[in-house]
């Protein structure tokens, strides 16, 4: 019983950890993630990641990965979205 009870909790966590960082991209060192409890400024990420492939509006455009990943910011320059284009 004790050995699923363990197990079970191993699952959990691995799933909290996988969810923490689904929306989020690495940069070097340093992750971005829309899921952050103080919302990061286009600066920020800039200092971060580099000049993006691109940049439109409120969105950055970043390669990573293979793919690109748009940024979304709210009229603020906070970080409010990360998606996979």
């Amino acid at each position: 019983m004790k050995t699923a009870i363990t197990a079970t909790t191993g699952a959990l966590l691995l799933l909290g950890v996988h969810s923490a960082y689904a929306d989020s991209i690495t940069c070097g060192t340093h992750i971005v993630s829309d899921d952050q409890t103080q919302p990061q400024t286009k600066g920020e990420i800039r200092q971060k990641c580099g000049k993006p492939k691109s940049e439109r509006g409120n969105n950055l455009y970043y390669e990573h990965a293979g793919g690109t990943y748009r940024l979304h910011f709210n009229d603020n320059g906070e970080l409010e979205s990360i998606s996979r284009e």
